[in-house]
């Protein structure tokens, strides 16, 4: 029979329609597994079930940011701290082997040695809401501008008098002729090029409106959300956005400027040998976040004295403009913790 009075640690190894969930104690002794079905119901008995051997401490659980979205929020509910577990070192993997039991047992570890994890993200829903909104758009103007390139690269293969005619036309003049075509009944080899032109502009003219709505409610959003970093100079809506998803909701379990640095992959690596000091491109963290950094170096390249002047004087040595770019991002990481941190702070709305 468990121990009722010792304190144990719960690990999930997490899957679309079932997380299997695993107990071990605080001195790593493995108790007990089970699976449990991905959905409230399954919530609540594996919560009960861990709790029948004892006080729960903490809980490591895999992809808390997707198939353990779920099972994160209901632990955090009940009070208990989550620790998003990273994949375990490969080397480990095949020694030991690898199935849904053993991945449970080895985020149980990770959680009780607090190795290989982090404490998981914070969501609330108008956080979500817009994160869900910014991924909808990228993905619509990803499609609209595979429609743009698929039509330009159809209007290079049509017969010489139409492609004359189509060619040099502006974006906007050429998406208004093509859906204004009319095709007959027949559907001769001129209406099926016609049919073809029409389809590929009517769905750029609807992804153009999709994208534009979008838009405006993520404008509201980070108007609403992120004040005072919108205020930065050279963020847009779309990069507050991103980096409040990125940050989530409790910023507080990012420890410093250069964790949030580290995070954003904008933290010089150290890569050094023998008499020659050397430090590389980050290649890990958030591409998007990191992304966002960039953009607002390069506007800032281009608009601002004060970053024109550091950027001389880096290149002025010995470093390349790449190396002084990303010294600019890594001064830009800590100016943007600050501000975000600040914006965080001053929401009153309830997660």
């Amino acid at each position: 029979m468990p121990e009722k009075h010792q304190d144990v640690i719960v690990g999930a190894d997490t899957h679309k329609h079932f997380h299997v969930i695993t107990v071990v104690s605080k001195f790593g002794e493995r108790l007990a597994f089970q699976h449990f079905d991905a959905n409230a119901q399954g919530y609540a008995q594996a919560f009960e079930w861990a709790c029948s051997f004892g006080t729960v401490l903490r809980a490591g659980v895999e992809s808390t940011g997707s198939y353990g979205a779920g099972l994160c929020s209901y632990f955090k509910d009940k009070s208990i701290e989550v620790l998003d577990v990273y994949k375990p070192d490969k080397q480990a993997r095949r020694l030991r082997g690898k199935n849904d039991i053993e991945d449970s047992f080895q985020a149980a570890e990770a959680a009780l040695s607090r190795n290989r994890c982090a404490i998981a993200k914070d969501k609330c829903a108008q956080l979500e809401a817009a994160r869900l909104i910014e991924g909808t758009y990228e993905q619509a103007v990803r499609h609209r501008t595979a429609a743009m390139n698929l039509l330009r690269a159809n209007i290079t293969t049509l017969p010489a008098k139409m492609r004359d005619r189509l060619e040099n036309m502006s974006r906007s003049e050429l998406i208004k002729t093509c859906c204004n075509f009319r095709v007959s009944a027949t559907l001769s080899p001129e209406d099926g090029i016609k049919l073809a032109l029409r389809s590929c502009a009517k769905r750029i003219q609807a992804l153009d409106k999709e994208t534009a709505d979008l838009e405006k409610q993520i404008e509201c959003y980070a108007k609403k959300l992120a004040p005072q970093t919108l205020s930065l100079l050279g963020i847009g809506c779309h990069g507050a956005i991103r980096l409040l998803c990125t940050v989530g909701k409790n910023i507080e379990r990012i420890k410093s400027e250069a964790a949030f640095s580290m995070l954003c992959g904008v933290s010089p690596i150290p890569a050094s040998s023998g008499d020659k000091i050397h430090l590389r491109l980050n290649p890990g963290g958030d591409r998007k976040a990191n992304c966002v950094l960039h953009t607002m170096a390069l506007s800032r390249i281009r608009t601002c004295e004060k970053t024109q002047a550091f950027i001389e004087r880096k290149t002025s040595g010995r470093k390349t403009k790449k190396d002084a770019i990303r010294a600019l991002k890594r001064y830009l990481a800590r100016e943007v913790f600050c501000v975000l941190k600040a914006d965080l702070a001053s929401w009153e709305f309830a997660a």
